[in-house]
């Protein structure tokens, strides 16, 4: 935000366009901002440097949009007011190009990982996946086993019930004394 308001500043300083701009005042003694929370998930760039910096790589995970930007390297050149021809890209092309030269003064190594790490994590998943189709088909195999011995029992309670005669039922009157 202190970037913006820099560029506001230079811009009213020059005088090739008028503008109803406001002008943003900062009063001798600061008062105390209603907003208390850093706003979170906005691309890499809205946030000073040396302030981001200085926190965990845990908070700043929670802090910013670490995969987008929003302004050019210089950006002044994004808020002229004269709409620069590459912001005209899509959000990803426009963060492919501009990625490596915007991103230099924070420290995100945390979040970039590299092709070794890359590599080891496709191996991981490869390994877990054959690790669960064969536990899967172990599990089919003892489902099977398990509906049938459950029809073996199906068979037998029916083969039970041709046995028995229709004079072992009571039915009506019930012979249990209270």
């Amino acid at each position: 935000m202190q970037r913006v308001n820099e560029e506001i500043f230079k811009a009213k300083k020059d005088n090739r366009k008028t503008s109803n701009r406001r002008e943003h005042l900062i009063p001798d003694e600061p008062l105390k901002s209603v907003c208390t929370q850093v706003p979170k998930g906005l691309p890499i760039d809205f946030y000073d440097p040396s302030w981001l910096n200085s926190h965990s790589a845990g908070q700043k995970t929670i802090i910013y949009d670490a995969f987008n930007i929003e302004f050019l390297p210089d950006a002044s050149q994004s808020l002229r007011g004269i709409q620069h021809p590459n912001e005209r890209l899509g959000d990803k092309k426009f963060a492919n190009k501009y990625w490596d030269q915007v991103i230099d003064c924070y420290d995100i190594l945390h979040e970039i990982p590299d092709e070794e790490e890359l590599d080891d994590l496709d191996e991981e998943l490869e390994t877990e996946s054959e690790v669960e189709s064969t536990k899967e088909e172990s599990d089919g195999e003892e489902e099977v086993q398990e509906l049938a011995e459950l029809n073996q029992l199906h068979d037998q309670d029916t083969e039970m019930e041709d046995v028995r005669e229709p004079d072992d039922f009571t039915h009506g009157s019930s012979h249990v004394a209270f």
